[in-house]
């Protein structure tokens, strides 16, 4: 498994990993109530997600196999005011 800076060629299964991990790993969080998930998961677009790849001020991380996504970390800095 290598960790690297996510391209935007990766949004689209990089939201597929999103989206999945919300449904399954976090159903103490979202008790598997439809309306719930569909509020967490609606910004967890392709479009989206290539929009947090291309923000200078963010880092998205991939987790890959092969060509295979497993895992993906966001990390945003914050501009204090």
């Amino acid at each position: 498994m290598e960790i690297r800076d996510a391209v935007p060629e990766d949004a689209s299964a990089a939201c597929q990993v999103l989206r999945q991990s919300i449904a399954e790993l976090c159903v103490a969080d979202h008790g598997n109530d439809p309306a719930i998930l569909t509020r967490w998961l609606s910004n967890k677009t392709p479009e989206i997600v290539a929009s947090w790849i291309a923000k200078p001020d963010n880092s998205l991380l991939v987790a890959v196999e092969g060509d295979t996504i497993l895992g993906v970390r966001l990390l945003m800095r914050e501009r204090l005011r």
